[in-house]
């Protein structure tokens, strides 16, 4: 791989709870993904299940300004 690094705007929602994926695991990603957002929710693995209100609530606020002012293309 040449490239090394993501470089779009990106969302990383932890679960703080989670024992298969623990929130440590991503320590680092700011290294390959300069526009990188975290987030954390008090949930285990399944934090969408869980917490629903929170993780959509996170997400719609963090898409409000990634997506203001461009040119859909769909």
């Amino acid at each position: 791989l040449e490239k090394t690094t993501i470089d779009i705007p990106v969302l990383f929602i932890a679960a703080n709870k989670d024992t298969t994926l623990p929130p440590a695991m991503s320590q680092g990603m700011d290294k390959y993904i300069p526009n990188l957002t975290r987030k954390s929710v008090d949930a285990q693995h399944w934090a969408l299940w869980e917490k629903p209100d929170e993780v959509n609530q996170i997400i719609c606020e963090w898409l409000e300004p990634v997506t203001a002012h461009r040119e859909s293309h769909l």
